[in-house]
Formats: C-alpha cells, structure tokens, sequence
C-alpha cells in the first residue's frame, strides 16, 4: 500500500471515530512530531507536550483536511503553525526566524514516511513481537520490563525482540521511503543499529 493511501485511509477511519486509527496516527505522527519540535530548539518536556497537543488536535479536526492533498504535509503545517504560537506566547525556544528558516532539503515529513513504512510492517507482525520492537526501539524501555508485562521470560524477550527487529530492518530496507533515505546517505533507521543485549 502506497503512503498516500495509508494516509487516505488512515483519514476516513479518523473521521469515522476510528479508536484504532486514533492509535496509529499517535504512534505514526507522535514520534516525527517530537523530534520536529525538538530539531526546532524546544526542551524535550514542551516538545513532547506540544507534540502530543498536535496529535490530538489534528485527530479531532481530521474533517478539515481536503481529500487528495498531501497529508503528511497539512500535518506539518499545523505544526509548524503551532510551533510558531507557541514562540509568541513567549515560552522559551529558539528564534522565529530560526524556526522557519528550513533548509531547501529539509523534509519533515519524510520522518512520518519512514513512520509509515514501519507502522505498515509492524501491523504484520504479533502482538508480543509489535509491543518488543515498540517498547524497546521508541520507548527505550529495558528486557527486564517488557519480559514481566508480556509475561515472558527475560531471555525469551531479547530473543524474541532481536529476531523482529531483523525481520523489520530487512523489510524495511525494500521500502521507497528508507530507500531514498539511504541513497541520500541518511543511513536507515536507528532500528539496523541497536546492538544492545
């Protein structure tokens, strides 16, 4: 399935009040949305509140979204237009002129293909093996706990853990998004990487 018509669709289900859908579009957007607004000069604690406010705010005004645009891009948009209230409230961050002064090449969105990318292959895969990868890759979260919330065995979870993550990054680096990334020499996703026991 192409991004675009994940998002479409990821979209109609939001619309329809989808609570799944609501999950994906945290676990798509959220993560891009933090380091956005970090990359942009906030602390990590008002980035991860104004990423989350982001998240929740789009979600429940999904309808004004015109069917056919690019989504990933209204998104950020709105984040960007959020980011810059957020500086005029006079919270502490870097200077405007900083804030939108991008470079030509610098593609936010390409963080939530990449999102995208993983969320598509992930939804394949078992829950427990999903929660491992997640736990583990976006939470950083240690062996120790998400082997007692699973109820499995520590060994079992890094097993487990390493075998998906595997299966994740070579799926992953037959997708157009981490192609590109890779061919700009952006490297893959830090997923390729964790060499933690």
């Amino acid at each position: 399935m192409s991004d675009n018509l994940y998002l479409e669709k990821l979209v109609q289900r939001l619309i329809s009040l989808d609570e799944k859908a609501f999950q994906e579009f945290a676990l798509t957007f959220g993560p891009p949305l933090h380091h956005y607004f970090l990359r942009h000069g906030l602390p990590p604690f008002e980035a991860e509140d104004l990423a989350a406010e982001c998240v929740t705010d789009i979600a429940m005004n999904v309808g004004k979204y015109h069917p056919g645009g690019n989504f990933a891009a209204w998104v950020y948009t709105i984040a960007r237009n959020r980011h810059v209230d957020h500086w005029k409230r006079g919270l502490k961050t870097v200077e405007l002129d900083q804030t939108l002064a991008a470079p030509v090449n610098d593609e936010p969105w390409s963080d939530v293909e990449i999102a995208i990318e993983v969320q598509a292959v992930l939804v394949e895969f078992s829950e427990q093996d999903r929660l491992l990868v997640l736990g583990r890759a976006v939470h950083n979260r240690s062996y120790e706990d998400l082997a007692e919330e699973l109820g499995i065995g520590l060994e079992t979870a890094r097993v487990r853990y390493m075998r998906a993550r595997k299966s994740l990054a070579e799926r992953l680096l037959k997708a157009p998004a981490i192609r590109r990334r890779i061919e700009k020499g952006a490297g893959p996703t830090g997923l390729a990487n964790d060499q933690s026991r």
